[in-house]
């Protein structure tokens, strides 16, 4: 597959190179660095959740019985971060008859404001 009429292959080198090489540099090092949030960046993130938590909590009283909303907890908010949008659309599709134009709105607007809090966090 390499076309290749004469292939050498040279085992040594990478043994040559990792013995010339400091200690320091064959052990990586690993650095976190984050950013806090500005107060009103986390504000912002404050009021996005609260929102968020009305709509789920609008979604389960409107589609009571046509979707299954129990594994979205409204408390975790690292939960919401999943894609709860997705996972009511496939339910959705599955009962598209019985699904009223609120609940879709719902969770249309659920998907706007964890993309939203996305954006937030990239600034």
């Amino acid at each position: 597959a390499l076309y290749a009429r004469r292939l050498y292959l040279w085992p040594r080198f990478k043994a040559e190179v990792h013995e010339s090489l400091p200690k320091e540099v064959l052990e990586p090092c690993v650095v976190e660095v984050s950013q806090p949030l500005t107060p009103r960046m986390q504000a912002i993130q404050d009021g996005l959740w609260d929102v968020m938590k009305a709509c789920l909590k609008e979604l389960r009283r409107v589609a009571k019985g046509t979707l299954d909303t129990s594994d979205i907890d409204t408390d975790d908010t690292c939960g919401l971060f999943r894609d709860v949008e997705e996972q009511l659309w496939r339910q959705i599709r599955g009962a598209r008859h019985t699904v009223g134009t609120k609940t879709r709105q719902i969770v249309r607007d659920i998907g706007t404001l964890r993309r939203l809090v996305g954006h937030l966090l990239r600034l």
